[in-house]
C-alpha cells in the first residue's frame, strides 16, 4: 500500500472513531458538528444545504501554525436509501491552504466497518484558482451500511469554504469515486 494511501486509510479510521453518531434531522436542518485531531484549533461553521441563510459551510485555521485537521460534519442514516449509488457535488473555495482541504464522504456498515470512502485526494481542489472549483463524490450504499457520513476537512492553516452541496441518487453508469476499491 502505498503511503498516501495508508494516510487516507488512517485519517478515515481516526475520524469515524473521534466522530460521533448524530442525530438525524431533515438534510436543510441537518446537525452538523465539528470532529478531528484538533478541531479547537479551527472556527467552522455554516449549512451548505440551507438556501434560506447562508447556505456556505466553512472551516478556518484560527492562526498560521494549527496542527492536525478538523473537520466538519453530519451524518444520515441509510435505512431510506439502501443499494443506491449517492453523489455528494458542491463548489469549493480554498483561501491560502497550506495543506489538504477538501470535502470528503464515507460510508460506514453495521458493523462499524468502512464501506466505501473519498476525500478528493486523488483529485485535489486546487490552490492556486480564485474563485469556486465544481467537485463531487460517488459511493455505493450497499444493504449491509448503517450510515453515510460526509463533511468539510482542512488540514493545517488556510480557509475552506463550500456551498451548493447536494446529495443526489444516481445510476450505474455514473462510477463511483470510493478510494478503498
Amino acid at each position: 500500500m502505498k503511503n498516501s494511501v495508508k494516510l487516507t486509510v488512517i485519517l478515515c479510521l481516526l475520524h469515524g472513531m473521534i466522530f460521533g453518531q448524530l442525530e438525524d434531522l431533515n438534510i436543510t436542518k441537518k446537525l452538523w458538528g465539528p470532529t478531528g485531531t484538533h478541531p479547537q484549533e479551527y472556527e467552522m461553521g455554516g449549512n451548505p444545504f440551507d438556501k434560506k441563510n447562508q447556505d456556505i459551510a466553512f472551516i478556518k485555521s484560527k492562526n498560521d501554525l494549527a496542527q492536525g485537521f478538523a473537520g466538519y460534519a453530519t451524518s444520515l442514516a441509510t435505512k431510506d436509501f439502501p443499494d443506491t449509488r449517492i453523489k455528494l457535488s458542491c463548489d469549493i473555495k480554498l483561501i491560502d491552504v497550506a495543506n489538504q482541504a477538501s470535502v470528503w464522504m464515507r460510508v460506514d456498515g453495521k458493523d462499524n466497518s468502512v464501506l466505501g470512502f473519498d476525500n478528493l485526494q486523488t483529485r485535489p481542489p486546487a490552490k492556486d484558482i480564485d474563485g469556486w472549483q465544481h467537485h463531487y463524490i460517488v459511493l455505493d450504499i450497499p444493504d449491509e451500511s448503517s450510515r453515510l457520513l460526509f463533511g468539510l476537512l482542512l488540514a493545517g492553516k488556510g480557509e475552506l469554504y463550500v456551498k451548493n452541496m447536494a446529495l443526489e441518487a444516481v445510476d450505474n453508469s455514473t462510477q463511483t469515486t470510493n478510494m478503498l476499491k
